[in-house]
């Protein structure tokens, strides 16, 4: 998917050179704020897409689970957008009703194959799962990203996890019932290529306070501290 939502947010940062939280002065780069801005929008696509398939389909349980890991995504980015003195361009906005109108496109033909069966939602899932990985890679190609290269590169692992848990649920027949969101060893070895669990290695951020990346899912819920986010460097 390209990144195509210019808002007013990014137009006023062109214009004016500077935003930031609670007043402070902070520069910010329009190409990162795009990225910001398409990726929150992208996560919010996918939670809405897992979220109705687990109501039609609630003997996956692999969609309520990627689901919510996503609500979490969605938070990541709002957080360094709201670091950076950004609006949520998904603020107050109803599900399938997104910034960019390919976004648009993209929920109504993904719900409506989704919505055919079992299978179908499973293969959405992976479709879904292949574009955020190529949007993520070429936003991290972008040097623009480097101050939320920490954030975007933990969304990728996350996304790698997912693929591989929906081809091998895919594989299985469409089998889910007990589905959870954790794929085989199988298929994690062969999207990893052999390296295992692509969230291996992604700990260790705490300094000892245990407060890596990422976190634990129950510390992260609405009206509590999130992720732990990079101050904006740009």
């Amino acid at each position: 998917m390209r990144r195509i939502i210019a808002t007013a947010g990014v137009m006023a940062i062109a214009g004016l050179g500077f935003v930031g939280p609670v007043g402070a002065a902070v520069e910010v780069d329009p190409d990162l704020a795009e990225h910001l801005e398409f990726m929150v929008e992208e996560e919010r696509l996918a939670h809405e897409l897992y979220t109705l398939f687990a109501q039609e389909y609630p003997e996956a349980s692999i969609f309520a689970s990627i689901a919510r890991s996503e609500a979490r995504h969605m938070d990541a980015v709002a957080r360094q957008l709201d670091l950076r003195g950004l609006g949520d361009p998904g603020e107050g906005r109803t599900p399938g009703d997104y910034a960019a109108d390919e976004l648009d496109e993209l929920y109504d033909s993904w719900s409506e194959e989704g919505l055919v069966n079992l299978e179908a939602a499973l293969q959405v899932g992976i479709d879904l799962e292949e574009a955020d990985i190529a949007d993520l890679e070429a936003a991290l190609d972008d040097p623009a990203t480097a101050p939320v290269e920490r954030v975007f590169t933990a969304l990728l692992r996350g996304s790698e996890h997912h693929l591989a848990a929906f081809t091998s649920a895919l594989e299985d027949g469409g089998d889910c019932a007990g589905c959870t969101g954790e794929p085989n060893a199988k298929a994690m070895a062969k999207r990893a290529g052999g390296a295992g669990n692509p969230w291996e290695g992604n700990r260790g951020h705490g300094n000892g306070r245990g407060d890596g990346w990422p976190p634990d899912a129950d510390r992260y819920q609405k009206g509590t501290p999130r992720y732990p986010a990079e101050e904006p460097t740009d």
